[in-house]
């Protein structure tokens, strides 16, 4: 079986750790403009937008678009009645009702990038999407992969990083099964949710990474699904 993953340049790390553990040939997008990969059986796309040509594609561009626009991801969560948070995307649509206000310059950054935090409304600059901050205990990394959950990490801050603490499945059933609910609509095969959480029961699924961290267990887990061993 010939395999390659692709990746932009943000997933670098991960691209080249997946494609060690599953012995295959691996592109950053960056750097190459390569759309037909027919050549390969199976391409692996970690986070990539760009519309390519292959046999069995992992992560279609359609599928990475939904989770990079968070307005789109929001929409589609809303719809399915899948908890995550409440949204705006014009500020004037803003409830009073919000106590802290999450605005992001850009809507298609990660979490933490152009993000800040008001607690009057008169004072929330013209952004691309407005969220209320849902006041939390703990947060949480569901990682799903063709409709399976295969990793439960509890995260961690430490500085600038975050660390992945692996999880018991204990009293996780419900947010197990809304994330593979979420992984479902939202077209996309391979995806690690940030679902932030109240308890195992009270929580909101906060961001579709489709380029999510690998984490070497999850990554031998994958082998094992496409590969067979």
């Amino acid at each position: 079986m010939k395999i390659c993953v692709i990746h932009p340049k943000v997933c670098f790390k991960s691209g080249q750790m997946l494609a060690k553990i599953l012995d295959a040939d691996r592109v950053n997008m960056y750097e190459s403009d390569r759309t037909d990969f027919t050549a390969y059986d199976v391409i692996f796309n970690l986070g990539s937008s760009t519309r390519i040509k292959g046999n069995t594609i992992i992560n279609s561009s359609d599928a990475v678009r939904n989770c990079i626009d968070k307005r789109i991801t929001f929409k589609i969560l809303t719809e399915h009645n899948i908890p995550t948070v409440a949204y705006a995307t014009n500020k004037k649509d803003i409830p009073d009702s919000w106590d802290i206000i999450t605005a992001r310059e850009d809507a298609n950054g990660n979490r933490a990038k152009s993000l800040d935090f008001y607690t009057d409304k008169s004072e929330v600059p013209e952004c691309q999407l407005y969220t209320e901050y849902f006041k939390h205990e703990f947060e949480m990394r569901m990682v799903v992969f063709q409709n399976r959950i295969v990793g439960r990490f509890i995260k961690e801050q430490v500085g600038d990083t975050w660390e992945f603490i692996e999880a018991q499945a204990i009293g996780l059933k419900h947010m197990n099964n809304m994330c593979i609910k979420a992984a479902a609509v939202l077209g996309i095969d391979y995806v690690g949710f940030d679902v932030v959480a109240r308890d195992c029961e009270d929580f909101a699924i906060l961001e579709a990474n489709s380029g999510a961290t690998m984490i070497d267990s999850v990554a031998k887990i994958i082998k094992k699904y496409i590969k067979g061993n």
